[in-house]
């Protein structure tokens, strides 16, 4: 187990055992762990009557000190009482009224990103003799998201210059998130040292550069409910740091990525292209720009497994006994594209979420 756990990916060695062993597998990772691709497991883990017991994640808290999530903001952060506390901070943002500014401000971004287009945000190339310029798509779109972010969720816009160091960091940091996130120190810093001071290094850079956009542009702690709720928290100055960092982190990634990976089926299926083209043509207001976006993560989700723990005791699925400590690996990636739930899985076919009958219990795209 220990080159699987280890010298691979989390969905990696996930999909290795799933596609050797079958839709559900019992393993021994920091415990007693299942990995699943299973759809009525998942389901019942995610939104059954005891989805509230999965609310822990599994990690080596060793691991999780390094990337600075240990009992700390609210993606890995297992202190039930400052999770909540970061959690209700993270909602205060999204009001009606709240999201109705961020479609305006997001049109706006979208816009300023387009027009500052330039040369040094493209990539020479050379086709049938001539020079073209190509766009760095995925770029492109992580300078959208984080200022639609950072005007959304802290009421600042920042430098192109510094835009781009926390991009970077941020690319830097998902990688040493990855690293770390089920290896002790020992384990890493023996096994692998070279990585180990690598992925120190981009750790330290994203907190140095999230604590220079904090000193820089953060003047006014009442200038968004988000801010205004950390403000009044009991958190410590290195917690707050650690939920604005996670809220750019999240906020700019998954977004972009989602928007990449959709750019880039459609690409690969004119058809759909065209149909969306028309669709919007017709009216503005179509679902099917939805269904677009929910068969690209359906096909190609951002986070392909999602990882949880059970808080207690309790039986999943009719009689699948649980321990508590348990941990649970589910592969999204591989149950999203199960014949038994979607016809041609693997086809691009946003059209199957017009017709969908149950769709909340079939459809994960993320957790």
């Amino acid at each position: 187990m220990f080159q699987y756990q280890f010298l691979y990916t989390v969905p990696e060695f996930t999909d290795y055992w799933l596609s050797k062993y079958g839709k559900t597998v019992r393993v021994y990772i920091l415990g007693e762990t299942i990995l699943t691709s299973d759809h009525h497991l998942i389901r019942d883990i995610l939104i059954g009557p005891n989805s509230k017991n999965f609310t822990s994640r599994m990690g080596n808290n060793e691991g999780l000190q390094n990337i600075g999530m240990f009992n700390k903001g609210i993606i890995w952060n297992n202190d039930k009482k400052k999770w909540k506390t970061g959690r209700m901070a993270f909602d205060s943002n999204f009001t009606s009224e709240f999201l109705k500014k961020t479609e305006y401000i997001s049109q706006e971004k979208i816009l300023n990103e387009i027009l500052k287009l330039n040369k040094s945000d493209k990539i020479k190339c050379v086709k049938n003799g001539h020079l073209n310029y190509q766009i760095d798509l995925m770029n492109f779109f992580r300078k959208i998201t984080l200022s639609i972010v950072l005007e959304v969720c802290f009421g600042v816009s920042i430098s192109d210059d510094d835009k781009d160091l926390i991009i970077k960091s941020i690319v830097d940091y998902f990688k040493a998130w990855e690293f770390f996130l089920l290896k002790s120190n020992l384990t890493s810093s023996i096994f692998f040292p070279n990585l180990h001071q690598i992925h120190n290094k981009a750790v330290a850079n994203l907190n140095k550069n999230i604590s220079n956009f904090i000193d820089k542009y953060l003047k006014d702690f009442e200038a968004t409910p988000f801010l205004s709720s950390l403000k009044q928290s009991n958190f410590s100055d290195e917690e707050i740091q650690q939920n604005i960092l996670e809220m750019i982190l999240a906020g700019t990634d998954t977004s972009s990525v989602s928007l990449y990976y959709t750019i880039l089926l459609l690409t690969e299926n004119k058809s759909q292209y065209e149909l969306l083209v028309e669709s919007l043509h017709n009216d503005p207001n179509s679902r099917f720009i939805d269904f677009v976006l929910k068969e690209a993560l359906r096909i190609l989700p951002v986070g392909p497994v999602i990882i949880r723990q059970a808080v207690d005791d309790c039986k999943l699925d009719g009689d699948i006994k649980i321990k508590k400590g348990t941990n649970i690996i589910m592969h999204l990636a591989r149950m999203n594209r199960d014949e038994e739930i979607f016809k041609n899985p693997l086809n691009f076919e946003p059209e199957r979420f017009n017709s969908m009958e149950n769709e909340k219990e079939k459809f994960f795209p993320m957790g």
